[in-house]
């Protein structure tokens, strides 16, 4: 149940949130990598 209810949740944010989200939980990339990948602080990630 609790897959559905996340799967769910993700699927409502932006392709952007969503991308951070996946990066962060599901690849294990830190912050400061989403970051310096996408050119901004961590603190705006």
């Amino acid at each position: 149940m609790e897959g559905q209810t996340m799967k769910k949740a993700i699927s409502k944010l932006n392709d952007e949130e969503r991308d951070i989200i996946e990066r962060l939980y599901f690849n294990d990339e830190t912050l400061s990598s989403i970051a310096r990948g996408k050119k901004v602080s961590y603190q705006a990630i």
